[in-house]
């Protein structure tokens, strides 16, 4: 097989001249240094390169293109430093690193541990514990506290498993889900997070503010009198708490720490102190507090009982007089459950912390191990202490039966303090980063920073501002479920993105923490989801809304981010796997579809016949495939990605189901038989190749007018896409390698297709015209393979008319009825090939009357000789028959096609077979020129396979 040289160079394959292109020629231009090379004709293909492209001039011809850096453009992905500001993260997230970065300074004790406890005992430890055992009874609060607690710990585990695996940044559990799931993920789940988030500091501010009136208000247990209990009042006292907050976090993260610290110590104080009562207090009566009215009798601490545990065993649930309702399990589960949703406080100071691999896993299980052990162990001592009436009619028990109330009162405060601390410093940390990610785009952006540095002052102000609107709830007990069902999102969403890092199987999914796996996560994720239905159903739906409505927000916004998507991993897993049970050797013809490898150099110069091959393939495969010619440099590599990326950029603008490959080689010829041979996998590869045409067939170099610049038109990708082309011949092929495709495309046993004129519209025609071979002499071989291309043009007309935008065109069935051929046996033997092969369509017959062949340009006489007439008589007389030459049965055909189906959308006819000698190329495409010369779009056909039993 004759290979060209390397100056023989193709527009139908071949796209911007390159290094090699270059140096094989010798030459370079200072206009190709200054800008990309471009031709016009109908083949030539350049590279597609959109706006985060730039060009970049180079000592090669064709020059490069360079991605535009992200903070030209203003998008990128940077998390949180040390101060709550710009983190840049390292570099397996991919995120920008900045030349100064402040020193994390929080250690797992203070920037993990202690935010931990001091959010998981918050409001439940002191205030809601005894409502708990109450309503619940001993044994299903025990249980509560299991399934919440194993809920954590499964969620723990897939936590500890992606913090270990690389480093976090800024936006603690936000940061992760986002690197795990990808941004549309991600960024919803990080705004429900942040919404959880400012809910807890509410609850929590909502508790103090309930214990400072049990001490201080009309029947206070510390100053009776000192404090009204009015709604609005109590308002007032939680927005004054809340301003307090909102100081401490604008000051920033080191002064939490310390704050943290002191109240840690005071609630530790507390709790000792609530312990020794529980054992050096007898038997005392206590009174009703005064928001309580259903309740007017004295309420007995008995101390140490048996018989009071054995009547607190078993759940009585009934009247929550906070609320003036009955609750049930889900209500009370609610509730304790947010006594087990602190543990993640650590994580979202992660920007602040040392270490955060480290000091997150370790310090949070440390954490839940520590408030485990003293909910247990407390709920016991209550259960053997404690009777039912008062545990249900006394919410703030523990203060009322302690030997020195101010203690456990301080102790209410600085734990119902700390934990509205922790979450508010927390929602503002996650606000920072998702505007940082620039998510939601320019109504997130101001939240970056603050007042003339890095903290998230404005971050804050809008929790303030959310915070301060959920005050209005009142009742800790009303907001509680909203509470724990944002938090369960939040644990399931972190089990899920676990459990796709794990299944997806990466090779940098190495976590340092290995006590977990995929069944761990599967569980959580799995539990969590059941039991925010099982809290309240109403609200889960709507949480799950919210959620799908910011995934497709921010997928619409598609937000230009580097971090990785777990969705293509995992679907990478599945596709593998798939692929391996997909046996070509099972192929069967009933099952038959077109595979189409379409090779061009320009796909917006082919645009009408990329989308009409992209209708054409019936969910099947299609490629489109483009040589570059050259050396295997660095140069020519760097221009195949630009040109694959080019591609890719190309069929999501246009919404096209394609793949692209770019490869070199030094002819054109070359690479078009690489592709051919080696363009798919496993079973899924092409069937057929498609092709444009050379429309300066005159012109041996194939070449049209050179122009720089190729502007795309709007309705093929938008005017700032820019294609370089090959100009002055370099990286272009002659006729003869044109010819040469095509013939191993047949030895290779590949149907052909040729399109041509789509560039006209085909909206303006209504029907499909398929042109059948002409009837003439055949032998038996020849007689099966004209019977095959026609049954292979009749299959791909129909697989046309079933795609949706073709439905509503008819299909004709063109007829050429040879002279010495029966008309209507003729229109008979078409209607029973079309009934047999189930395709709606009309037959209209065609005859060769004298004057037809003649305005041709063919002599009648010479064709009636050529003809199925001529034939028989020669077989009569014994003369030698010669057919009708190629040529002249391509002018034949085409002066019918012109006059009978100039306005047909598209016209399928027969493509004459490619020759095997190298020196009838020319006339070849010449012969294929005049038959498709001035019609409709056109495909010329010719089938190898069998598509149909």
């Amino acid at each position: 097989m004759r290979r060209a040289s390397a100056s023989e160079q193709v527009p139908l394959l071949l796209g911007p001249g390159s290094a090699a292109g270059d140096s094989a020629t010798g030459s370079s231009t200072t206009d190709s240094n200054e800008h990309a090379t471009a031709t016009t004709s109908a083949d030539g293909l350049g590279a597609i390169h959109p706006e985060a492209y730039q060009w970049r001039p180079s000592k090669h011809a064709a020059g490069v293109f360079t991605p535009v850096s992200t903070a030209a453009s203003g998008r990128g992905s940077p998390e949180t430093d040390g101060s709550g500001g710009v983190d840049g993260g390292d570099d397996d997230d991919g995120s920008k690193q900045h030349k100064k970065k402040p020193k994390k300074k929080l250690s797992m004790f203070f920037g993990v541990v202690v935010p931990n406890i001091l959010s998981i005992f918050s409001v439940i430890l002191f205030l809601r514990l005894g409502f708990t055992l109450g309503q619940a009874g001993y044994l299903v609060t025990i249980a509560m506290f299991a399934l919440g607690y194993f809920v954590a710990c499964l969620t723990v585990q897939s936590l500890a498993a992606i913090s270990t695996n690389g480093a976090v940044a800024g936006g603690g559990v936000y940061f992760m889900i986002s690197r795990a799931l990808g941004p549309e993920f991600g960024g919803a789940i990080g705004l429900i997070f942040f919404f959880a988030n400012v809910s807890a500091s509410a609850l929590y501010i909502i508790g103090l503010v309930e214990g400072l009136v049990a001490s201080f208000g009309p029947t206070g247990n510390i100053v009776e009198g000192g404090l009204d209990d009015g709604r609005w009042v109590m308002f007032g006292y939680a927005s004054a708490v809340l301003g307090f907050c909102v100081i401490v976090c604008m000051i920033g993260a080191d002064f939490f720490a310390k704050t943290t610290f002191f109240i840690f110590l005071v609630v530790v104080a507390s709790i000792c102190a609530v312990f020794v009562s529980l054992f050096v207090e007898g038997d005392k009566q206590l009174a009703a507090p005064a928001d309580n009215p259903n309740w007017d009798a004295p309420l007995i601490y008995s101390g140490f009982d048996k018989d009071t545990f054995s009547d607190n065993l078993k759940p009585e649930f009934g009247l929550d007089y906070t609320a003036s309702s009955s609750v049930a399990f889900a209500d009370v589960f609610a509730v304790l459950f947010n006594g087990c949703t602190g543990f993640m406080a650590g994580a979202n100071m992660s920007g602040e912390l040392a270490d955060p691999s480290v000091a997150i896993p370790r310090g949070t299980f440390i954490s839940m191990g520590v408030t485990l052990v003293i909910y247990l162990v407390l709920t016991t001592l209550l259960a053997f202490t404690c009777t039912r009436d008062l545990l249900q009619n006394n919410y703030g028990v523990l203060q009322d039966i302690n030997s020195w109330p101010p203690i456990v009162a301080v102790g209410i405060w600085c734990a119902t303090l700390s934990a509205g601390l922790s979450t508010l410093i927390g929602a503002s940390r996650i606000l920072q980063a998702l505007a940082m990610d620039d998510l939601f785009g320019a109504p997130f952006r101001i939240f970056v920073g603050g007042f003339r540095s890095k903290e998230p002052h404005y971050a804050v102000l809008f929790s303030w501002l959310v915070v301060q609107a959920l005050l209005l709830l009142g009742e800790v007990n009303s907001i509680a479920p909203i509470v724990a069902i944002l938090f369960l999102l939040a644990y399931g969403a972190t089990n899920l993105a676990c459990l796709a890092l794990e299944l997806a199987s990466a090779s940098n999914w190495r976590p340092t923490f290995k006590y977990f796996s995929w069944h761990t996560s599967a569980l959580g994720f799995v539990v969590t989801t059941g039991l925010m239905f099982m809290i309240e159903p109403l609200y889960t739906l709507g949480v799950i809304f919210a959620v799908l409505v910011l995934f497709v927000i921010i997928a619409y916004r598609q937000p230009l981010t580097d971090w990785g998507y777990i969705s293509q991993a995992l679907i990478y897993h599945q596709v593998r796997k798939y692929l391996l049970l997909l046996d070509e050797r099972l192929d069967h013809v009933k099952y038959w579809r077109p595979q189409i490898l379409f090779l061009t150099a320009n796909p917006i110069r082919n645009h009408g016949a990329v989308m009409f091959l992209n209708r054409l393939k019936k969910g099947g495969l299609f490629l489109v495939g483009q040589v570059t010619i050259g050396e295997l440099d660095a140069a020519t590599v760097q221009l195949v990605r630009e040109r694959e990326i080019a591609f890719l950029r190309y069929k999501d603008r246009n919404k096209i189901k394609l793949f692209a490959k770019v490869v070199i080689d030094r002819t054109v010829r070359g690479g078009a038989e690489s592709l051919m041979l080696a363009a798919g996998l496993g079973a899924l590869h092409p069937n057929t190749v498609a092709v444009g045409f050379p429309e300066a067939v005159d012109d041996p170099t194939l070449q049209d007018e050179d122009s720089d610049i190729v502007k795309v038109p709007d309705a093929a990708g938008g005017d700032n896409w820019l294609f370089e082309h090959a100009s002055n011949g370099r990286g272009r092929a002659t006729l003869e390698q044109y010819a040469g495709i095509l013939y191993d495309a047949q030895m290779l046993n590949k149907n052909i297709l040729i399109l041509r004129n789509f560039d006209k519209d085909v909206a303006l025609g209504d029907t499909v015209d398929v042109w059948l071979p002409i009837s003439k002499p055949l032998s038996e071989s020849e007689h099966d393979q004209a019977r095959r291309m026609t049954l292979f043009i009749l299959q791909l007309a129909a697989v046309l008319q079933s795609s949706h935008e073709w439905r509503q065109r008819r299909l004709r069935i063109m007829l050429r009825v040879a002279p010495g051929c029966s008309l209507q046996l003729e229109c008979e033997r078409a209607q029973a090939l079309i009934s047999e092969q189930r395709i709606s369509a009309t037959i209209h017959a065609v005859t060769f009357s004298k004057s037809a062949v003649e305005d041709s340009g063919v002599d009648y006489k010479s064709f009636q000789r050529r003809s199925l007439s001529g034939a028989t008589a020669a077989v009569r007389h014994g003369t030698v028959y010669s057919p009708l030459s190629v040529t002249d049965t391509c002018v034949l055909s085409r002066s019918f096609v012109a006059q009978h189906s100039a306005e047909a959308a598209v016209v399928m006819i027969a493509l004459p077979p490619p020759p095997g000698d190298q020196r009838d190329y020319g006339g070849y495409v010449s012969s294929i020129e005049q038959l498709s010369s001035g019609l409709r779009p056109t495909v010329m056909v010719f089938g190898k396979a069998q598509v149909t039993m």
